[in-house]
Parts: C-alpha cells; structure tokens; sequence
C-alpha cells in the first residue's frame, strides 16, 4: 500500500520533472563590460509552452481531485465507519453490563483497545495525521 502510494505520487509529478528546459545564457557583466557571465535561463518545453493553459488547467484539476479531494473524502468516510463501529461496540458493551457477562465485556473492551493502538500505530508508521492534512 504505502508503495503504491510513493509510485502514485512520483507518476502524478511525473510531467513536473521535463516541464522545464534550462539553457546556458551568457551575459555582458553590468560591473565590468569586457567580462562575459555565465548563468541558466529557465524555458518552458516546446509542447508545453504550445499548450500551456491546458496542461497547467489539467495538471492543477488532477491535483484537487487525487492528491486532495479523494484523500480527504477516503479519511472522513474511514473516521465515520471508525465512529460508527465505536457506537456499536458501546452498545454491546452496555448490553453485556446489563446481562452481567464481564468476561465477554472485557474481552470486547481488549477487541476495542486493540484496534485503536493499531490504528495509532499505522498512522504513525505510514507519516500521516496532522502534518500531512495540512500540506
């Protein structure tokens, strides 16, 4: 999974990578008239300099839609699904307190721990939270 996600992120930045042309530009020196310099000037590619507004319109849609759109939609479903699962076990565990089955309670209670230290624990190993929501 997390593989997937680098090979995704590298193909969708994949075009950003030969956007741009560099080519030596020699210069008169403003200080000294008879010293030529040396520097870069920074050129759009020919087929995308033809073409700019639709592959910088493309470009920037396909990011609001893949890198933050679906991203954000697949974490607020995933925290709904999470919440309405923790309901759910409240709910069983209230009806076991009720019964006076403590073992299957605890055993319910250990389930549900569980499953949020793991949760934690990928969030964590994976790099994301907070930080990456922000960006």
């Amino acid at each position: 999974m997390i593989v997937g996600v680098y090979v995704g992120a590298l193909l969708s930045q994949l075009t950003r990578f030969v956007e741009m042309r560099v080519e030596r530009l020699e210069v008169v020196s403003h200080v000294n008239p008879n010293t030529t310099m040396v520097g870069c000037q920074l050129d759009l590619a020919p087929f995308i300099a033809e073409h700019m507004h639709v592959y910088f319109n493309v470009y920037f849609w396909f990011r609001v839609v893949f890198i933050h759109f679906v991203p954000c939609l697949a974490l607020v479903l995933l925290n709904t699904a999470l919440s309405c699962a923790m309901q759910a076990a409240k709910r069983r565990r209230q009806q076991l307190l009720k019964l006076n089955r403590r073992q299957e309670c605890l055993r319910l209670q250990v389930r549900i721990v569980l499953i949020i230290v793991s949760l934690i624990a990928n969030m964590l190993l994976s790099g994301t939270g907070h930080s990456s929501i922000i960006r």
